[in-house]
């Protein structure tokens, strides 16, 4: 790691020069030339909004670290947290566009006060693919480790498994447990609260909405059908030894009526949700808490900004257990080959080739979208969104490549720029059709492993749980709010880990997919109703 000091004071005068002697620096690393000017556009609109509130003696520092290269802001003055605003998609405002900026690189950014000092980072580079060879490397390590074991003395290898792989999974799905429950709860208030007032606003949000809802209903719906088609002649070898830390099974006599669905929406206290992570009673009770603080305005933003920077502790929390993710995947690998016929893996294909399917079929549902809402020429749209999909594959970050989506959007489909701004920028905070595809997909999987039968309450349980948490959570995140539900053991959220990243990628070019159809098909409407 090393820390360089780029220039001790910035002025709006000399902003210019400091971005001139950050790019020559920068030129140097690994970033590319598209990161480059993003840190740099990023640095210019947060410096400029600090000094119009009153910033002064502002630094710019870069910083690395595990391969991620990092630009530091630090400016004195009273607190203020010139990302407060990100999400109030007030189109009246004078900062509106500035926002547009800091919500489409929301996840590279964060606030903090220090010292009396306000304090900006800005994640540059992420380090490449690396991560990506790192998991598959020690998937693959872990499946030859399972093979040794099968030739070792059973002492030996079941103190592996059973003691050393399994005290690893166990920690980790507990760390994980841990953390679930405040991370949603803080999650979806926070996103509830960010409503806007404004009328223009509301119907743009609100049509944006009903498209993005109606994609992940038919989202989970598809997992359904390529669950069950997939799954339904796949062979289950015997997994009862590998399922460490296993969720009770449900008695003969669970009740998945639905009366008892209906009547456990609204917890009795606050207390119990937490305490048995009832994820669907925290939803509920942290949508009507996001909901009220949005009603009372500005006399909750101090209350916003605590359950916002509540949210991202407990976001860096979680991304600080995900980063032991490719260790797990080695201890879940080797654990499973010994202790499983090699015919297991297939189920990794299985579960790969349902999610492929899937993801046809939500492009395909995209196409017929725009061909029945926006009633526009398909050609466009088949000709050019294909190979601008690569983008988010090798990328697979909406929020980077949102201005390129933009362009695409504007240039190529004839989007309003205007609406082509609101639903990219508010489709990467919100819309994870792919996820409800994935967990559905999942849960599926491993109720079958786990021997446990989805009967249809539950299942439409499941489902409305996906549907709703798949908005304001990632797919990790989802999956194990929703696991519990159906009593599936948490630690086979291990199995998938070692494809994690090609699914991830997957998700993400069907996310912009999705995104660049409603574009469309909500610029179309604006234009006819006006």
């Amino acid at each position: 790691m090393y820390n360089m000091n780029i220039k001790s004071f910035i002025t709006l005068e000399n902003i210019g020069e400091v971005s001139k002697e950050i790019q020559s620096t920068l030129d140097k690393s690994k970033a590319s030339k598209k990161e480059i000017a993003d840190a740099l556009l990023l640095l210019e609109e947060t410096a400029v909004r600090l000094l119009q509130h009153g910033g002064s003696s502002i630094t710019a520092q870069l910083h690395t670290f595990l391969g991620k290269i990092y630009l530091k802001i630090f400016a004195q003055g009273e607190p203020y947290n010139p990302f407060e605003s990100i999400n109030s998609w007030d189109n009246d405002s004078e900062d509106y566009l500035r926002d547009l900026i800091f919500n489409a690189h929301r996840q590279d950014l964060s606030y903090s006060r220090r010292k009396g000092q306000n304090v900006i980072s800005i994640c540059v580079h992420q380090g490449g693919n690396k991560k990506l060879f790192y998991t598959f490397g020690l998937m693959f390590a872990g499946i030859l480790m399972g093979l040794i074991m099968k030739q070792l003395p059973s002492g030996v290898s079941n103190f592996l498994a059973d003691t050393v792989f399994a005290v690893f999974q166990k920690l980790f799905t507990n760390a994980l447990s841990l953390l679930i429950a405040p991370l949603v709860f803080f999650s979806i208030a926070s996103s509830f609260a960010s409503l806007s007032d404004g009328s223009e606003i509301k119907k743009l949000a609100g049509l944006t909405m009903f498209f993005y809802s109606l994609i992940n209903a038919f989202a989970i719906l598809i997992a359904i059908a390529c669950g069950y088609a997939f799954y339904k002649t796949v062979s289950i070898p015997n997994f009862q030894a590998y399922l460490t830390g296993s969720a009770p099974i449900p008695e003969h006599g669970t009740d998945y009526s639905l009366y008892s669905i209906v009547t456990e929406l609204i917890p009795k206290d606050i207390v119990t949700p937490l305490k048995n992570v009832n994820i669907l009673q925290i939803f509920i009770f942290s949508t009507f808490t996001g909901c009220a603080m949005s009603m009372l305005g500005e006399r909750t933003s101090s209350l916003r900004i605590l359950f916002s920077e509540a949210r991202d502790l407990f976001a860096k929390l979680m991304s600080m257990v995900i980063f032991w993710m490719p260790y797990i995947a080695f201890a879940a690998m080797a654990s499973l080959v010994y202790k499983s016929k090699l015919s297991s893996l297939t189920l990794l294909l299985s579960y790969a080739g349902a999610m492929a399917a899937g993801c046809l079929l939500l492009f395909g549902l995209h196409v017929i979208l725009i061909l029945c809402f926006a009633r526009a020429s398909l050609i466009p749209f088949l000709k050019h969104v294909p190979s601008f999909l690569i983008t988010p594959f090798i990328c697979p970050k909406r929020s980077v490549i949102l201005p390129s989506s933009l362009n695409f959007c504007k240039n190529k489909l004839g989007s309003s720029e205007k609406v082509s701004a609101f639903v990219l920028s508010f489709g990467a905070s919100i819309h994870k059709s792919a996820v409800a595809l994935c967990v559905i997909l999942e849960v599926l999987l491993f109720a079958k492993i786990s021997g446990i039968t989805i009967t249809s309450y539950l299942l439409l349980k499941l489902c409305v749980m996906t549907f709703f948490l798949s908005f304001c959570s990632n797919g990790l995140v989802c999956l194990m709010a929703v696991l519990p539900v159906a009593n599936i053991p948490m630690s086979l959220i291990a199995f998938t880990f070692g494809i994690e990243d090609i699914i991830d990628r997957l998700r993400t070019v069907i996310n912009m997919s999705g995104d660049i159809a409603v574009t469309a098909i909500v610029s179309k409407k604006t234009r006819t109703d006006k």
